[in-house]
């Protein structure tokens, strides 16, 4: 076990490394986006109002709207890219801009299932953040104890989702592997994340090749 947690602590440091880099790089590419975003907006409204004045505002309205919505699709796409590069950055050698490129090539294909994993991520998470500040929070109703005891509950129901969230960060990542007939190979992995081995037969690559179909 001590030799064990060894291997995983030396790996610590190279692996926060890459992923230091990967958000850096995410954090400048969100920052480029939304200047981009509201110097659009800025054009858009200007030319409206010296074009158009204060008429037909219904139709302004309607055209915020829709520069909202794919201002927020371009940032789902960004935090799906964000959370794929993260993966590429543990999992492989590439880090930064290279892991986003890697990240927007490999979810090809599989852009609809990982948008509704976390939106899924992303329900949960608001449902269990609305009942911690209307029951921990502002629960003035409940006494102490029951307040504490919820405050407990809904701490560990934000861990797990913390864990599951690396979790689906990786089952995305090798789905996408599968989806692109790239071979993932267990023992390379180790090697990389210079983690313990442990007692194991090598494997062919073939046997190691996730099926299409997952």
């Amino acid at each position: 076990m001590n030799l064990w947690l060894r291997k995983v602590m030396s790996a610590v440091p190279k692996v926060c490394k890459r992923l230091m880099v990967t958000f850096l790089s995410v954090f400048v590419a969100f920052l480029a986006y939304c200047a981009v975003a509201i110097l659009v907006s800025w054009i858009v409204f200007i030319a409206w109002f010296t074009f158009m004045g204060f008429s037909n505002l219904k139709v302004l309205y309607s055209l915020g709207i829709v520069l909202l919505v794919l201002y927020m699709m371009g940032f789902v796409y960004l935090t799906i890219i964000w959370l794929l590069a993260s993966a590429v950055s543990v999992l492989e050698e590439d880090c930064g801009f290279k892991a986003m490129t890697k990240s927007r090539a490999l979810i090809k294909g599989k852009m609809w299932s990982a948008i509704i994993m976390f939106f899924n991520m992303s329900i949960t998470s608001g449902v269990v953040t609305i009942a911690f500040q209307n029951l921990v929070v502002h629960g003035v109703s409940m006494n102490m104890a029951g307040r504490v005891f919820l405050g407990v509950i809904c701490s560990a129901l934000f861990l797990g989702l913390f864990l599951f969230g690396f979790v689906t960060q990786t089952m995305i990542y090798f789905v996408c592997k599968s989806n692109h007939h790239e071979n993932i190979e267990k023992s390379a992995l180790s090697d990389h994340l210079e983690a313990y081995h442990g007692e194991y037969a090598p494997l062919k690559s073939k046997d190691l090749q996730l099926e299409h179909d997952v």
